[in-house]
């Protein structure tokens, strides 16, 4: 059922996908033990949901419910709990704080870092969120930075013509808009079609490095 949530959410269907992950959790919270992975999986699903429809207000706690559970479960140096850091970090950015953002996403960097190695893609999303955090302070340097950063993890991890690559690309494109380098922003742009296409209109900081880690 947690699973056909997932589906339905990525067809578009919230609000039956959103029906499928409660009742998931109803089911899961009365036949398994508080701290049991698959209670947090089916509370991240939820809290995903809800960050990506905007409500942050009842997504925070879920998120904050999951770590609990997480680090409960597999300690506090874990990928699923740098992946539920990393959701809980941008949710605190969307909110306006971004000092306690960076705090959170450093918290998450590390331990990717230390769990998974300087090349793997949840690296790149948290760099992203990082980087993000620079954009909200106007840091343009410090954000290129980290966001050329995912364009080489991305590249050393799926290849040159993998849509994440598009998209990394894409983002930093547009900020050599932001910082006024319109000539280094076309070049990016104009990348090869297997390369762009799939990166117009797309979010950057998509949702499935934490489903890889979150369960199902």
């Amino acid at each position: 059922m947690n699973s056909l949530g997932v589906i339905r959410e990525r067809q578009g269907h919230w609000v039956a996908s959103r029906r499928l992950y409660e009742r998931a959790l109803a089911i899961r919270t009365a036949a398994l033990e508080p701290t049991h992975p698959s209670i947090a999986a089916s509370l991240g699903n939820l809290a995903g949901l809800l960050r990506s429809q905007g409500d942050l207000q009842s997504a925070k706690p879920l998120f904050e419910r999951t770590l609990e559970i997480q680090q409960a479960r597999f300690g506090h140096s874990h990928p699923v709990v740098a992946s539920t850091l990393l959701s809980l970090g941008l949710i605190v950015l969307d909110q306006g704080d971004p000092d306690e953002a960076r705090r959170i996403l450093q918290r998450s960097l590390e331990m990717a870092r230390q769990t998974l190695g300087d090349e793997h893609p949840l690296m790149a999303a948290v760099l992203t969120g990082l980087a993000s955090v620079h954009r909200s302070q106007r840091d343009w340097e410090g954000a290129k930075i980290l966001i050329e950063k995912t364009v080489d993890i991305h590249r050393a991890s799926v290849g040159a013509g993998h849509p994440e690559v598009a998209r990394a690309v894409h983002n930093l494109a547009s900020l050599h808009v932001e910082l006024g380098d319109l000539a280094m922003a076309r070049t990016l742009f104009e990348e090869p079609e297997d390369a762009t296409d799939a990166a117009p209109g797309a979010s950057l900081i998509r949702r499935a490095p934490y489903e890889t880690w979150r369960g199902s």
